[in-house]
């Protein structure tokens, strides 16, 4: 089924990613859809007034990864992922805080529509980016400490 932007509620979206056997939620008075992927947890987030879908995931830097390091791992996930753009959380109740967050900005220009199958696609498939992160922070950082 296909669904125009403004009909997708966040409990819209929830029903869509259950029906499709994802464990999704849509808490209260909130502007996001919580889906359970297979690794990681992503939030989809309808943005009518940007006609766009945000899928977003935070997690934590890398254990090994030097404060010095900070600035050249952004720079290569950047460069290496394609379409998902990647930053650091700024905390301001915790300044020790090492949270970033993946995000992918998919347009949903007005008059056009988005299926169900689409956006089951595009959370897989930002799943997968993410977690492909981890391998090219092994390429680019653990293989030179050696």
């Amino acid at each position: 089924m296909d669904f125009q932007l403004h009909q997708l509620s966040t409990s819209n979206l929830a029903s869509i990613f259950n029906a499709a056997f994802m464990d999704a939620d849509a808490p209260e008075d909130t502007a996001f859809c919580s889906v359970k992927g297979d690794s990681l947890h992503l939030l989809v987030i309808p943005e009518n007034d940007n006609d766009l879908i945000r899928f977003s995931n935070f997690t934590q830097l890398p254990d090994g990864l030097k404060e010095e390091d900070e600035s050249k791992f952004f720079e290569v996930l950047n460069e290496y992922l394609n379409y998902v753009k990647v930053f650091r959380y700024r905390n301001e109740k915790d300044e020790k805080d090492r949270s970033i967050i993946f995000e992918y900005v998919y347009p949903v220009f007005k008059g056009q529509s988005i299926s169900s199958k689409t956006l089951v696609q595009l959370v897989r498939t930002f799943e997968k980016t993410v977690l492909d992160s981890a391998r090219i922070y092994f390429h680019a950082f653990e293989t030179s400490r050696k």
